[in-house]
């Protein structure tokens, strides 16, 4: 049963301030993943320099760390995920702009294995589901 939400008693651009803040979340989440995947890349770059050769062990460990690092930023990308779900569904908030950005951010949290697999594919098939009007 679909429950219908008094639109008088919602403040008027509560949708819009649920996009925006998810989206800038996704946002601080790439640029943190982004961050601390180049560390761990100057760290091997660093290694190789000083050694002048790959070490197993060390490319492993670097390895491992990545790894770890892609899997512990899928929990946190729980919570933009439900800004983006709250604005999308429930306040039915649904301009063009905001569908593309839904999925661009739908697509980027499947690529946060494992927690953020789920996330992602779960917001885009609800946002398959709950469609933009067409223009």
């Amino acid at each position: 049963m679909d429950k219908v939400y008094d639109v008088a008693l919602m403040p008027k651009h509560l949708p819009v301030l649920l996009a925006i803040a998810g989206l800038a979340l996704t946002a601080l989440h790439v640029f943190d993943l982004a961050q601390s995947l180049a560390v761990l890349v100057s760290a091997a770059v660093a290694g190789v320099q000083e050694t002048g050769r790959l070490d197993p062990a060390e490319m492993g460990a670097i390895m491992g760390e990545a790894i770890i690092i892609v899997a512990s930023r899928g929990l946190f990308a729980l919570v933009p995920a439900t800004l983006l779900f709250i604005a999308w569904v429930p306040l039915h908030y649904r301009p063009r702009w905001f569908h593309r950005a839904i999925l661009a951010a739908g697509f980027y949290f499947t690529q946060l294995f494992p927690i953020g697999t789920v996330t992602g594919i779960l917001l885009l098939v609800l946002v398959r589901r709950n469609k933009a009007p067409s223009p």
